[in-house]
Order: structure tokens, then C-alpha cells, then sequence
């Protein structure tokens, strides 16, 4: 959370100036013009800034909202969704796939979307994303039937009704 403040300490900044100057490090450490570091362990050229930047606060609520709004939503169907669907005697091993899938899909999706923004830019990314989720939902309410107060073995044999299963 230290990137809240802005916070680098004058020892940090320090360790990694030369002797010659102090003019310039990054966005995160303000030099005092014109310092001249005669010696490392003496120079206090960082001066820090301690004051929350808001626009960061603000991004770092937003994500604690978004996360825990969705681990109480959405987060948890996908996986009742494939604990139900799969016949006992195929359950664990169908789950085991339908997991790595998931991580798989997810890996593809962290590494593919910087890309994606860099070629088609951010708005169509997440308008791509919204249709894809447009999708999705049209899926489930077309295709999951609801499988609340009923057991494992009522929702398999609902399942091999639905899509003619004889086992």
C-alpha cells in the first residue's frame, strides 16, 4: 500500500543516485534542485512525499469492492456449476478438466490482453469482452436449468432427460 503515498525514503533513493548528481530519478522521488552528493550516506537529496494520492484510492476501492462483490455473485456458479453437471462416476476427473480449462482460459485471457489493447485499442477490448459476456449470460439462461433444493443424483437424472442420455 506504500504506492498510496507516493513513498520512497531518502536511504532508498540514496542507494541509488551516483555522486554526481541528484537532479533527476524517477516519478516516484523529488530532488531538491541544484543538490550535489558529495557523499552517498550523507546526500539528502529525497525529499518524499506523504500525501495520499486520491485517484489511487480511489482505484484500490474500486478493486476490494469489485473482488468481493464478485466472491459473493458470479465467482462461485462456475464451480457449483461443474461440481453439478457431471454424471458421478466421470465427476472427479471431468472437474479436474474443467479446471484446468479454466486456468487455462484465464491464463490466455491475462496474457492476450495487452496485446489485444495494443491492437485494437482499449474501448473495443472491453466492448469485445462485453459481448463475450452478453454471450455468456444469453448461455446460461438458455441452457443451465436451475438445480436449487435438488440433490446430485436429481440433478444428473434431470440432466440425462434434458439431453437424452441413457446410462
Amino acid at each position: 500500500i506504500s504506492f498510496l503515498n507516493n513513498y520512497v525514503s531518502s536511504s532508498d533513493c540514496n542507494e541509488l543516485v551516483d555522486e554526481a548528481s541528484c537532479t533527476e530519478f524517477s516519478d516516484q522521488c523529488y530532488f531538491k534542485d541544484g543538490c550535489i552528493c558529495l557523499d552517498l550516506k550523507e546526500c539528502e537529496c529525497c525529499s518524499t512525499v506523504t500525501e495520499i494520492n486520491f485517484q489511487k484510492g480511489v482505484i484500490l476501492a474500486a478493486m476490494f469492492v469489485y473482488i468481493g462483490g464478485y466472491q459473493v455473485g458470479f465467482g462461485p456458479i462456475g464451480w457449483i456449476l461443474v461440481s453439478e453437471i457431471f454424471p458421478l462416476e466421470t465427476r472427479g476427473k471431468a472437474i479436474s478438466v474443467s479446471v484446468v480449462a479454466n486456468f487455462v482460459a484465464n491464463l490466455l485471457v491475462t496474457f492476450l490482453f495487452p496485446v489485444e489493447v495494443e491492437y485494437v485499442g482499449i474501448g473495443l477490448t472491453f466492448l469485445i469482452f462485453a459481448f463475450i459476456n452478453l454471450l455468456a449470460v444469453y448461455f446460461i439462461w438458455r441452457k443451465v436449468p436451475e438445480t436449487k433444493g435438488r440433490s446430485l443424483e436429481e440433478i444428473e437424472k434431470m440432466f440425462q432427460r434434458i439431453y437424452n442420455i441413457n446410462m
